[in-house]
């Protein structure tokens, strides 16, 4: 910048004067150009977070990829942070100023703010939605098969904790409130009493459930924290998964989202994760698994990542089909 035409006539203009002006004046343009060097670059980004949220948008972040999703009228705007491409409804790229993370959260410009806008004002696609039509919670193990079991002392007492008792207690928890929160679904249990269900009856009860046009079916199965790597069965695993942090993190650490042929999972012709609520075997766990109150916090754990998923799958439009 400072040898634009004016600044370089100026700086070999010193030439001209005697030694002490020249000493002098170069001392004044180099302090002067330090000064302009120093000085701290204000940053015209503005807070994502609270745009997103003046504008009717839903924020979706993901720290650890640190990409995100904005949400509004049912479509979609793709980021990572430091990246100027955008996706829009998984459809198409766009170029507008990239994210950033600036003092831990983040912040976009104006411009990233109107393209987003501009998109989701765009008229909606004449695709159908598509809802979640029914929600099936399978308790795991039941009746003969008590699943892992383990007795212990707890309060002076000798207590027998059995992972389908556990299952069960959680399930029904769970599904209370889905019931509440969603009256227009079908919610459905595999059992609501200690009986013993094959592996193949669990399939067949998920695959059998009557659905209307552009409506889904989601199974959250009771038992350990695994997932068939779909699109939509990887979601529900990380909004389970967050949902269950922020009630039960303080107490039993997660494990994190692996992927297996799990049989109830690979024979469901839908999304579907298998959930687990801790080992029998662990003492200080068996501990949390025989008290209600923290059973009850994990069901509603479980049940803030199914309903943040619902909300997340209905507004994106469903981004599959029902199969």
């Amino acid at each position: 910048m400072f040898l634009s035409e004016s600044n370089a006539a100026r700086f070999w203009g010193l030439r001209q004067f005697s030694g002490a002006a020249r000493f002098f004046g170069l001392r004044k343009f180099l302090a002067a150009a330090l000064a302009f060097l120093c000085a701290p670059a204000f940053s015209q980004n503005v807070s994502l977070l609270e745009q997103s949220s003046q504008k009717g948008q839903t924020l979706y972040w993901d720290t650890l990829a640190q990409s995100g999703v904005l949400e509004k009228n049912g479509k979609q705007v793709s980021f990572r942070a430091d990246s100027n491409v955008i996706l829009l409804d998984n459809e198409k790229f766009a170029l507008t100023d990239a994210p950033k993370i600036e003092a831990g959260q983040i912040t976009v410009s104006k411009k990233f703010i109107q393209d987003a806008e501009d998109w989701f004002n765009l008229r909606p696609s004449s695709g159908q939605n598509f809802k979640v039509g029914a929600i099936l919670i399978d308790p795991g193990h039941g009746g003969k098969d008590p699943g892992a079991s383990m007795t212990h002392k707890i309060n002076g007492k000798n207590v027998t904790v059995k992972e389908k008792d556990v299952n069960l207690s959680v399930a029904k928890m769970l599904v209370a409130r889905l019931k509440q929160a969603y009256p227009q679904k079908q919610i459905i249990m595999t059992r609501s009493t200690d009986v013993f269900i094959s592996l193949q009856q669990r399939t067949e009860i998920a695959n059998a459930v009557k659905l209307k046009d552009h409506e889904a079916v989601f199974p959250i199965l009771n038992s350990m924290m695994e997932e068939e790597y779909t699109t939509e069965s990887i979601l529900i695993a990380k909004f389970i998964m967050d949902g269950l942090a922020a009630q039960i993190g303080n107490l039993s650490s997660p494990r994190g989202i692996k992927a297996e042929e799990w049989f109830v999972v690979r024979n469901s012709n839908m999304p579907s994760v298998l959930v687990e609520v801790g080992f029998v075997s662990n003492y200080d766990e068996a501990k949390l698994l025989n008290d209600e109150s923290y059973l009850q916090k994990t069901a509603f754990g479980i049940y803030n990542g199914i309903a943040a998923f619902v909300t997340h799958f209905e507004r994106s439009r469903g981004f599959t089909g029902t199969k």
